[in-house]
């Protein structure tokens, strides 16, 4: 009469892998596909956080402005006729406005714009003075800077003599310059940086690859299940002996 060889723990072992093999199996893609969404996601995530801080711009302090109130030309005691350009410098920390003005001499009683601004001038052209309609004699010319708190930085060209003109017009209207509101300049703030196209490239790139490493992942992993199982299911089979 044969006798039978039995190993029984070897054949419980089977029986229990053979109970829990399929869950297993079923279990493992879901795994892999969680391990890829969460590689995926972080990559998606890193390349934001992961990049230079761009240093903000910082704006240099203005440099402080001397107040210059001065007219270069005509000079004192000059002789004038026609129009008259007036240059000169109208420089003020604050600025708001000049004014031009002219009054005749001696007394300077009575004043008269003649021109203005609300930007300065530097070393430029203040105004343009027409003297054909003024009585010859000696004039006074006011150069006046004004600030944003109303003060005033003032200059005067005296002694300036007006020729009998040829031809005279009719006395010319007073122009009349009101004070403009101080401009207000909004800088723009930086634009926010875009990934360029390489870095897109670059990003498709990695996920691709992470892609391909999970599901390359995946395949190795469930063969060396299978192998496994084949491995302990052969060890574990019944052994006949004579």
């Amino acid at each position: 009469m044969n006798s039978v060889g039995y190993n029984r723990p070897a054949f419980s072992a089977m029986r229990h892998l053979r109970h829990i093999r399929r869950p297993i199996v079923r279990a493992l893609p879901i795994a892999f596909a969680i391990v890829a969404a969460a590689l995926c996601g972080g990559l998606a995530i890193a390349p934001a956080g992961a990049q230079t801080p761009i240093p903000p711009t910082r704006t240099p302090a203005p440099t402080p402005i001397a107040p210059l109130a001065r007219i270069v030309t005509p000079v004192r005691g000059q002789t004038l006729a026609d129009s008259v350009t007036v240059q000169g410098s109208a420089l003020l920390q604050g600025f708001a406005r000049y004014e031009i003005a002219y009054a005749s001499e001696p007394d300077l009683k009575t004043w008269t714009v003649l021109g203005g601004g609300t930007q300065m001038v530097d070393n430029g052209a203040l105004s343009t003075w027409n003297t054909r309609a003024l009585a010859p004699g000696e004039y006074a010319l006011r150069l006046q800077v004004f600030g944003a708190d109303g003060k005033s930085t003032d200059v005067l060209v005296r002694n300036l003599v007006v020729a009998a003109q040829a031809t005279s017009a009719p006395p010319a209207a007073a122009a009349t310059v009101a004070p403009a509101a101080r401009a207000t300049v909004t800088t723009p703030a930086a634009a926010a940086a875009t990934p360029s196209i390489a870095d897109a490239f670059l990003k498709g790139v990695r996920v691709t690859a992470l892609a391909f490493g999970g599901l390359a992942a995946y395949l190795l992993l469930k063969k060396l299940a299978f192998a496994l199982w084949r491995r302990v299911r052969g060890e574990s089979r019944i052994d006949y002996g004579a």
